[in-house]
């Protein structure tokens, strides 16, 4: 006989439990990916293509500019990848799903100044997403307005 007779109800709810919430902690993939895909930053100089990484979290890379020539990533603080292409630069990453549209925890590189921020993402609607950079604060930073390239 057991030591404790309520063990086995015990261990069924546990697993009653974790099978029920399993799915909120996952999140929602549908609303997580759709910020997938091409944006063109405000200014129309760029296009930028997230994705999401073998880790589960959402990068996004250079894959077009209005530059005629391929421009150098020659403000990077390291000087190894000042020879690189800025085309095909991951510039933002380590971003995960918050819920609600915002994505959070993650980082953007500035080639024009070779800076790496701490940023957010909230999508505004399908087509309009917000992009916050800042450094420690969040109050001490700026947002873009970035469209949806179809």
């Amino acid at each position: 006989m057991s030591a404790w007779p309520g063990r086995r109800y015990f261990i069924v709810s546990l697993i009653t439990a974790a099978a029920l919430l399993a799915p909120l902690a996952r999140g929602d993939s549908a609303s997580e990916q759709r910020l997938l895909g091409m944006w063109l930053t405000q200014d129309k100089g760029a296009v930028i293509e997230f994705f999401l990484t073998a880790a589960g979290k959402v990068a996004g890379r250079i894959v077009a500019g209005n530059s005629g020539t391929e421009r150098l990533d020659d403000r990077n603080p390291n000087p190894v990848l000042r020879s690189r292409r800025i085309s095909d630069a991951v510039i933002l990453q380590g971003f995960r799903y918050a819920g609600d549209g915002r994505w959070t925890d993650g980082t953007v590189y500035n080639p024009d100044n070779g800076r790496t921020y701490r940023c957010d993402l909230e999508l505004k609607n399908a087509d309009t997403l917000s992009v916050h950079g800042y450094m420690g604060l969040f109050l001490f930073g700026r947002s873009e307005l970035w469209t949806r390239k179809r």
